[in-house]
């Protein structure tokens, strides 16, 4: 067994760089369909605004043959807060202590499990429009403006297959 009280200096240092590979791994989990909802639906909660009524809206959508094409998740919760967007986004960014998954992956866990995100856009209370990702990914993420939102505050998430 090695002392490692006796190291010093170390004689090197190498980077441990993130991949972009963990957001979709992310989704090989044992959730089932209900665990998938549970984890975007208690997100929702735990960003309601007092002074309003929680609305969570599920839409899945099936093609001609019945088979679902893409699912999307509307709330009129408070909404992600531009300068928190990146944590939320970041596997493990967020943890909370009053939620199902509390190390800050359910939300990306339960996207990859669906399938391939569309969007992920989100609306406080004091913007004009809602800032909007088309992907999950580590570095520089292009975030967009839309005024196609469907509420005055809240976050909508849309994912394909």
């Amino acid at each position: 067994m090695i002392d490692i009280s006796e190291l010093s200096g170390a004689s090197t240092s190498i980077e441990v760089a993130a991949s972009d590979n963990i957001f979709e791994e992310l989704g090989n989990n044992t959730y089932d369909f209900k665990d998938i909802l549970s984890e975007l639906i208690d997100n929702s909660i735990a960003a309601r605004r007092a002074d309003t009524r929680l609305n969570v809206e599920i839409k899945l959508y099936f093609n001609k043959d019945n088979i679902p094409q893409y699912f999307v998740i509307t709330d009129n919760a408070s909404g992600i807060p531009e300068e928190s967007l990146g944590k939320a986004i970041s596997p493990a960014g967020i943890q909370s202590h009053n939620s199902l998954n509390e190390h800050g992956l359910g939300m990306k866990q339960a996207v990859a499990a669906l399938g391939k995100l569309d969007y992920l856009a989100t609306k406080t209370l004091h913007e004009e429009t809602a800032r909007l990702v088309t992907k999950f990914k580590f570095g520089n993420l292009d975030v967009y403006r839309t005024s196609d939102f469907p509420n005055n505050v809240g976050t909508e998430i849309k994912v394909s297959n």
